[in-house]
């Protein structure tokens, strides 16, 4: 699912949640138990040998679990541009054969922190967000120097490359 640019918070913080923005390369992210990964950008071409450090250390969870993810590719470093590139998972879109995308984000996400928590030694991470009060996220990722900030209709299903309003981005104005 692809956002649309704001310059607004939205009105009704209750319902939305707040991530950062990463400015990564935007990637579907297909694991299955026999070992298989593959890494497709947002327009479905097949990326995986551009990644394939990314690619073996995720082999290491297709013997426990299967599952396609959406996130976005980020170097290390201060750019976030050197290898060794991770993958922030920001949403789960199918677990174990279960199509996840009808489900609201709240409980993707939720399941997406339960299978995600634990592999930061992989290079895997899920996204970082907070729901409702969002200034501190904000506040934090402008300090941080992230370009922006994500907001995401906690009740939001997934529709794979379409944009919707449900998801807006709002990026920093940089001096």
């Amino acid at each position: 699912m692809l956002s649309v640019p704001t310059d607004k918070r939205p009105s009704d913080p209750q319902h939305w949640l707040c991530e950062f923005k990463w400015n990564g390369v935007r990637a579907i992210v297909y694991i299955k138990n026999s070992q298989e990964v593959r890494i497709t950008s947002e327009q479905g071409k097949d990326i995986t040998g551009q990644y394939q450090d990314l690619a073996n250390r995720l082999s290491l969870l297709a013997r426990k679990f299967s599952l396609v993810s959406d996130g976005e590719i980020v170097g290390s470093g201060i750019a976030r541009r050197y290898k060794p590139f991770q993958f922030v998972a920001t949403d789960l879109l199918y677990l174990d054969g279960e199509d996840l995308t009808s489900l609201p984000l709240v409980k993707r996400k939720s399941k997406l922190g339960d299978k995600f928590s634990n592999l930061n030694l992989l290079g895997i991470y899920p996204n970082l967000f907070v729901e409702g009060d969002y200034e501190h996220i904000i506040k934090v990722a402008e300090k941080d120097g992230f370009p922006g900030v994500v907001f995401k209709r906690l009740r939001s299903v997934y529709v794979p490359r379409s944009k919707s309003r449900n998801w807006r981005h709002m990026n920093f104005e940089r001096s």
